[in-house]
């Protein structure tokens, strides 16, 4: 079961109306061409999906007149529980704007602030974590020419009042110096 919590819950109540059929069926067909990075046993892991996939990977999913950048920056563990780490964001980060540039069709590109939830990257705050897209996307613009011209990052309402947007406006600013 997906928790309502998640990012993917948000991306399945949000933009599938709950039909986790309809999302699976999506990323099956993207992942068709991605080599698994291993496969679990029902002995080794009773629930859930058992093909495991490689951090980083990147599914780019059609949705009513846009894309869905789909990636893989935890790892859910046989106990059903995500973990990530910065530098598994970081590298997942790397692959999504990769594949911005090459199905993005030069569209402002919305990101949530990936980690700071069930993921638990718990050694970086939002503001942290806003400053790693940030640079992250920047760092994509130098690689990409056709990333996008506008990175916007998505907050739940909810996770606003727990943002110190100064601490976001001085990460900001050590990103041009």
């Amino acid at each position: 079961m997906i928790s309502r919590a998640s990012l993917q819950g948000q991306l399945l109540e949000r933009l599938y109306g709950g039909d986790a059929a309809s999302l699976n069926r999506e990323l099956r067909r993207g992942l068709s061409a991605v080599p698994p990075a291993a496969r679990e046993t029902s002995q080794t892991k009773p629930r859930g999906k058992h093909i495991r996939y490689p951090i980083g990977t990147v599914v780019a999913i059609p949705n009513n007149g846009r894309r869905v950048f789909a990636t893989a920056y935890s790892r859910l563990g046989n106990d059903l529980v995500a973990r990530a780490r910065p530098e598994d964001l970081a590298s997942a980060l790397d692959r999504v704007w990769e594949s911005v540039a090459l199905f993005g069709q030069l569209a402002p590109v919305a990101v949530p602030v990936m980690g700071s939830g069930l993921s638990r990257i718990t050694e970086l705050g939002p503001e942290q974590l806003m400053g790693m897209i940030v640079g992250s996307f920047l760092g994509g613009c130098r690689k990409h020419s056709t990333l996008s011209p506008a990175l916007r990052i998505v907050l739940r309402p909810a996770d606003l009042e727990r943002v110190d947007m100064a601490l976001v406006a001085k990460a900001m600013s050590a990103l041009d110096g």
